[in-house]
């Protein structure tokens, strides 16, 4: 069939020939849809679940994807969708710019659900570098959300979900092949079979460098696992096999202090009570006999406690030596773990 307009380049405007009159009646205006050149696209389904939060199970959007390969920016404005000659609905074209891929909704689906779990979590701590006496660490941010969809209608459906980007974040495993980036989201493909059901995980990563002190716990974690690399100079391992072997005599004297502490407590509270069965006595006549039990009695738990205080006070002090010993080692360290 011969083509109802003609278009031509005039200066930096386009211009179209119609080959059949157009009538605009007076005082009025009409919008002429020129379609000079097929675009490939697809009838797809979307899910947006932004606009769904707190939901657990979601349906789709129909909706037409199709990619500008036209040479020329497409603007926005309202489009009348059609399949199989039939008028299935409506939607809204924004700006489109060449070569870009966009999506054009224009009903819900209702043989097409989504349910959503998301979590987050934190993995790959590794040391990157010794620097100032500081352990300076990488931890991998994730946030995961699994996507299972759930088909109930009699054609295999072709699902893409959307996902907000945000600064230094990455998204991880995606599928190889389909994922559209337009900018501030992606879509991500997922086919489900007819009747079926399927599975699509996103996952977007983030790197954060966190600085650790020596004294601090995951420190120790820290320094075994890049020890475990096998990267270290031999200078260098042995300074951290001996910084480690310090950590460790240090976590043993926690440990002693923690069961030292355990029994000051419970002989005070012994110390407490029999004071106070004392005072109590001492207000009445003829318990001399008991009073000078009690009295014995506390003479001995004061002085276990004296000992036991006495233990723990060596042990605190041989603890500061031995972090100030770490500060100072850790210190003569300069090293990049990369």
């Amino acid at each position: 069939s011969s083509a109802s307009a003609e278009g031509s380049q005039v200066g930096s405007l386009f211009r179209y020939d119609l080959s059949d009159p157009i009538t605009v009646a007076d005082r009025s205006s009409t919008m002429v849809a020129i379609v000079n050149r097929r675009v490939p696209g697809n009838e797809i389904v979307l899910f947006r679940p932004e606009l769904t939060r707190g939901v657990t199970a979601t349906n789709p959007y129909r909706a037409v994807m199709f990619t500008n390969d036209s040479g020329y920016a497409l603007e926005k404005g309202p489009v009348a969708i059609y399949s199989a000659g039939t008028f299935v609905g409506e939607g809204f074209l924004d700006r489109m710019e060449k070569g870009a891929t966009n999506f054009i909704t224009f009903s819900v689906d209702g043989n097409v659900t989504m349910e959503i779990d998301q979590e987050r979590r934190n993995e790959g701590l590794r040391l990157l570098k010794i620097v100032g006496g500081m352990l300076v660490s990488e931890v991998l941010g994730i946030e995961r959300s699994i996507h299972r969809v759930k088909n109930r209608s009699e054609r295999e459906v072709i699902a893409y979900v959307k996902s907000r980007k945000k600064q230094g974040w990455k998204l991880r495993n995606a599928p190889k092949e389909g994922v559209i980036d337009s900018g501030n989201h992606v879509y991500v493909p997922v086919t489900t079979p007819a009747g079926g059901e399927s599975k699509l995980v996103i996952e977007w990563v983030k790197p954060t460098e966190r600085r650790v002190a020596i004294d601090s716990s995951m420190s120790k974690t820290l320094l075994k696992g890049y020890l475990s690399t096998g990267k270290a100079p031999p200078g260098v391992r042995k300074q951290i096999e001996t910084i480690l072997s310090i950590k460790s005599e240090v976590d043993d004297i926690d440990v002693e202090y923690a069961r030292l502490q355990k029994q000051h407590n419970t002989l005070s509270a012994d110390q407490k009570r029999n004071r106070m069965n004392l005072n109590l006595l001492r207000k009445t006549k003829g318990n001399r006999v008991l009073m000078n039990e009690l009295v014995k009695k506390l003479a001995g738990l004061e002085k276990d406690l004296g000992k036991l205080s006495g233990r723990m006070v060596r042990l605190s002090e041989k603890k500061a030596g031995l972090r100030r010993q770490l500060k100072v080692l850790i210190r003569t360290i300069s090293l990049s773990a990369n």
